[in-house]
């Protein structure tokens, strides 16, 4: 979110100015404490978004994460034809295949990734399968990744 009249960017964004725009990963809530030095709530952004610390009102929140995500299967990993993690299998993703995903998103408390096809890899057709094999009792502890997502291909 960037500076308009109807919007004063936090000091936590004013000092970040390469976040404005950009769609980030949130991992932390800290709720704000009114009256004290601290009145509003802040979310830390992920490693890959720096791991720094931003203002609600900075925020534009999505349903969804969209763009390039590359991810290393750790686990064989069930390729379903819907976001939904109950819906049909499409087979399995090998363990040390490298593959790409356009989108990330929450569904019935897991994290999904819609997974691109790759026909040079004997997967003509794309599907969702979830970044965690099992979810743990927290669920921003996230679970047993099946997923790595990774910075590049070379990791």
């Amino acid at each position: 979110r960037g500076s308009s009249p109807e919007f004063t960017p936090s000091p936590w964004l004013q000092r970040q100015p390469e976040l404005v725009g950009k769609c980030v990963e949130l991992v932390e809530q800290r709720d704000g404490v009114p009256g004290s030095d601290r009145p509003e709530s802040l979310f830390r952004l992920h490693e890959c978004d720096g791991g720094t610390l931003l203002a609600r009102r900075d925020l534009i929140f999505k349903d969804c994460q969209r763009g390039r995500f590359l991810y290393r299967v750790l686990t064989r990993t069930l390729l379903s034809s819907s976001s939904r993690p109950s819906s049909g299998d499409l087979g399995l993703l090998p363990v040390g295949a490298v593959v790409f995903a356009d989108e990330r998103r929450v569904v019935d408390g897991r994290l999904r990734l819609s997974i691109l096809p790759d026909p040079r890899a004997g997967r003509p057709r794309g599907g969702w399968a979830s970044e965690h094999h099992s979810v743990a009792f927290d669920p921003r502890l996230g679970g047993t990744v099946q997923l790595l997502r990774l910075r590049n291909a070379d990791e």
